[in-house]
């Protein structure tokens, strides 16, 4: 082979590891795009959500854009339950902090920001659905107040 005919295909391989990068890490930003969910609703703090489930298996989480004067801390806690179809429930309770100041934040697990694209931005899982799930219900608070600027509970698609 040729000196050039290396150069190019060494080129080629590079461009084509670069844009299947890109492409899974575009996939995984729009896999967790709210507005494209399997199902979402918007939340608010202190006030309650509730989620209509799709009835199949898949995991719930929290997606938040949060104010940017905030010097880095930032404790959110999101509390609820999962209501099956004969009517049992499953409590969750997932925060963002693990130091936090926010009444039940003890009994809550704590979880690391995912799929983030800085930290103003980023999604936690909150719990898993299982079919026959229904309804996924509960309540966002924050630490300090105003911190929330935009918030989701949601089931991404899986596709």
């Amino acid at each position: 082979m040729s000196e050039t005919t290396i150069i190019i295909g060494s080129i080629a391989l590079g461009v084509l590891m670069l844009l299947s990068i890109l492409w899974f890490v575009r996939r995984m930003f729009v896999r967790h795009d709210p507005t494209r969910a399997t199902a979402s609703v918007t939340v608010a703090p202190d006030v309650a959500f509730e989620l209509q489930l799709p009835g199949g298996p898949g995991e719930l989480f929290f997606r938040f854009h949060i104010t940017g004067d905030n010097g880095g801390y930032y404790d959110l806690l999101v509390s609820g339950e999962i209501v099956g179809e004969v009517g049992g429930t499953r409590p969750f309770a997932v925060k963002t902090s693990q130091h936090s100041k926010l009444d039940g934040a003890g009994r809550a697990r704590y979880a690391s920001t995912t799929y983030a694209l800085s930290t103003f931005k980023g999604s936690i899982p909150l719990a898993a659905v299982r079919p026959g799930d229904r309804v996924a219900r509960g309540v966002v608070t924050e630490h300090p107040s105003g911190l929330l600027r935009d918030g989701w509970v949601y089931i991404p698609r899986i596709k």
